[in-house]
């Protein structure tokens, strides 16, 4: 009677040290797999920040600023420059630039005048009333507010570069295109 009691004690703790073991194995190798999973997204993400980086380097290099494909089904989509509504502070201004001349109109909407400075004329000239069209054949034009706050639109034929170039980045799910991110870069 006392061999069977120790045999089967025996086999009791046996079937009790497999079942600890293999309970830890089953744990240790779930948590190797959700790490493993965890360490794919995240290069994933990493590859897709990358590209979303080579991309904003490479437009901003090459001057080239059209829409560009950063994974399959994300887009990085640049400002299209060409109308502009700004308010502008005392003493506030904001330089556009310009790849060729282009006729341009600016509109105060509200308060106080406003200047523009063609850089290559070194000559200011004040805009006091609500419109006023001009050409310009330089590649570089400042526009100042000389009292309180103004609203300002700009509009030109074609497009210019403002100081700072807005982008997004727009997320394919399904049929229908999601703002994933919305920022903008310094240029000059």
């Amino acid at each position: 009677m006392q061999k069977i009691d120790k045999k089967a004690s025996i086999l009791i703790w046996s079937i009790f040290l497999s079942l600890t073991m293999s309970i830890a194995f089953i744990s240790i190798s779930s948590q190797i797999n959700s790490n493993l999973k965890n360490n794919n997204s995240l290069n994933k993400k990493i590859d897709i920040k990358n590209n979303i980086n080579n991309a904003l380097i490479d437009a901003i290099e090459n001057n080239n600023f059209e829409n560009k494909e950063i994974s399959n089904n994300e887009i990085l989509i640049f400002e299209k420059n060409n109308f502009l509504n700004i308010w502008l502070k005392n003493n506030e201004e904001i330089r556009l630039r310009f790849a060729n001349n282009i006729n341009m109109t600016i509109v105060i909407n509200s308060w106080s005048p406003v200047s523009y400075l063609n850089t290559s004329y070194s000559n200011i000239n004040w805009i006091s009333s609500s419109s006023t069209t001009f050409s310009t054949w330089t590649w570089e034009i400042i526009i100042k507010n000389l009292w309180l706050y103004s609203n300002v639109n700009i509009f030109s034929e074609d497009n210019f570069e403002k100081q700072y170039k807005k982008y997004k980045i727009i997320q394919k799910i399904w049929n229908k295109n999601i703002i994933k991110q919305s920022s903008e870069i310094k240029l000059f």
